[in-house]
Order: C-alpha cells, then structure tokens, then sequence
C-alpha cells in the first residue's frame, strides 16, 4: 500500500481474519522504537493511534533492515475520503483534528527535535535545533539563513526556555484515518519531535491553510488569546522550515 519513506504492506491473518500493516524500512534511517513511545504516551490520553504489536531488526542480504507491525486501523485515509468532504465536512474535521492535536501536545517530554526511545530531543535547547536544520541545509551562510538566525536571536527571550511538547512533525488529513466523517486514526509518526507546541501550527499552515485553514484547527485545540499573539508573531518563521 502507498507508503513515504517507508515500505508498507497490508498482512491478512485468515484465522482471525485480522488486518495488519507492516512497515520495514533500513535500520539506520527507521524511528520504530520513537514513535512506539510516542503512540502509547498519545494513546494514554486519548489520541487514536496504531497499536505496535512488535518491532523488529533483522539482516537481509546485505542490509539492516528494521519492521514495525502494528493491528490496521479500520477507515480511509485522504486519497479515498479526501474527494467525498464538501467544505462544512472539512471544518468539523479540522476542529476535530485541533482537539487531538491538544490532548498530544499535552505529553509532557525534554530536550529538543528528534527524540529517542525514552521521549529525549537530542539537543539541549530549541536554537540548537533550529540551527540543526541550517546545518543541514548548508544554509549557515545564505542570506535566508541570515534572516532566519537574526530572527530567533530577536526574540531569544521568547524562546530560551520554551517549554517542550510531544510534536508530531507531520501532522495534517493525509495521516488521518477517517470512517463515518470522523477521525478513526492518526498514522505515521516517523518525524515525531520534542519541541515547542507551535511546531506542529506552522506545518499546518504551510501545506493546508488554503483547503483547512489554521483557525480551524485552533478552534478545536482551544488555543488562547496569548498563544495566538505568539503564533502569529513566530509563524512566518516556522513555514520557512518546511
């Protein structure tokens, strides 16, 4: 079935007649064991989520290859659902969306960006990670970089001790498990973070704001009067990540 950086397969158990999903991807660049932690702290305070049943390494031919089995979902994701939703189907789901997204951010963990097994970021402060991505890019040196670090340095007092939140890091309807016009699952997991809460906003934003706009989706987290002020005033920055 269709996957993004992972191979995904859909398993039938004819004994049980049970459906299960299994994902393998090389084990240097699989994120099972973050994610396995991630989904059962969303589980706990009831966000929809797979079930991992086990996750494995194993070497084939001449690779580390690592497998993620977990139960199937019972629903549709975008691709099915996505041309059946008229506008107002649209809005419930992005305020119903808002609500998970909430109950996510709610998962208390420490340091920043990707995190491991045990729910750590691995860098010690958010500008560490912001400087992370520039790295990355080879953009330390670019005038957009320049922008972006002067921008953070700007507002430092904002974001030295900036709390941290479980982050989904892809969050948006093409990872909604949707049945009877409701949520019935939130998949894929692999770009989990820790970070601050409006990560996850400046990613909506990005990629959906014209067909689900980000008041949508702040309507059903409930955000307040002083986190939108912060939103609005961080978000041009967030965007340019993605």
């Amino acid at each position: 079935i269709k996957g993004e950086s992972h191979e995904v397969y859909e398993a039938q158990m004819f004994e049980s007649n049970k459906s299960y999903i299994i994902r393998i991807a090389p084990e240097s660049s699989a994120h099972f064991a973050s994610e396995n932690w991630a989904m059962q702290r969303a589980s706990q305070v009831g966000v929809p989520v797979p079930s991992p049943v086990a996750i494995h390494v194993a070497h084939v031919a001449t690779t580390q290859l690592a497998f993620s089995l977990y139960p199937k979902i019972h629903g549709y994701t975008e691709d099915v659902w996505g041309p059946q939703f008229d506008n107002s189907l649209y809005k419930d789901l992005a305020v119903e969306a808002g609500a998970y997204l909430r109950k996510i951010h709610s998962v208390s963990t420490s340091g920043y960006g990707p995190i491991d097994e045990h729910g750590v970021g691995r860098f010690y402060t958010y500008l560490d990670r912001i400087m992370s991505v520039l790295q990355d890019l080879g953009a330390y040196e670019s005038h957009l970089a320049k922008l972006c670090i002067q921008f953070y340095v700007d507002r430092a007092h904002k974001l030295s001790n900036v709390p941290a939140h479980l982050i989904h890091g892809d969050y948006g309807p093409k990872h909604f498990v949707i049945e009877d016009g409701v949520i019935r699952g939130i998949i894929d997991w692999e770009g989990v973070e820790s970070g601050p809460y409006y990560m996850d906003f400046g990613r909506w934003s990005y990629y959906y704001q014209d067909k689900l706009p980000l008041d949508w989706l702040l309507e059903g987290y409930g955000i307040t009067e002083g986190q939108r002020s912060e939103v609005n005033d961080l978000l041009p920055l967030i965007e340019l990540f993605w």
